[in-house]
């Protein structure tokens, strides 16, 4: 709505709304890793790079280059994919890029709920980072 608002002499509320769902698509964050929010860009190609949550390739900053890191060795021919960041759970490819996780496994949620300050909290914190059994 702030954006519609800024622009709204120039573009339609319409225009814009379609402009920016096309760059968050296809933004990437680049930045050095002390940095945690990074820096936004489009760089040609990349928008390419299908998904793979698995995929262990990442963006580096080198003086005023954009290098992409390979993770793994690709053979002639064999798909660069990318995890577009790691750590995106369903949730967040489908409303960023409008697709689901291939595999279920991939499919997750984060959940971080408070926890009252009382006598049991150490004991309610380390029951939450219990992870249960892989099946």
């Amino acid at each position: 709505l702030r954006l519609c608002e800024s622009f709204r002499e120039a573009f339609a509320c319409e225009e814009l709304r379609w402009a920016a769902a096309h760059y968050w698509s296809r933004a990437v964050s680049v930045g050095p890793p002390a940095l945690a929010a990074g820096y936004h860009a489009l760089l040609p190609g990349v928008d390419l790079l299908n998904y793979a949550a698995e995929s262990e390739n990442f963006f580096q900053l080198a003086g005023g280059t954009i290098l992409y890191i390979a993770g793994q060795d690709y053979a002639e021919g064999q798909e660069v994919r990318d995890a577009y960041g790691g750590g995106k759970n369903d949730t967040y490819t489908l409303t960023h890029y409008g697709f689901l996780h291939e595999d279920e496994l991939q499919s997750f949620v984060s959940l971080r709920p408070a926890v009252r300050r009382d006598e049991h909290r150490r004991l309610k914190r380390r029951i939450l980072r219990t992870r249960p059994a892989a099946e």
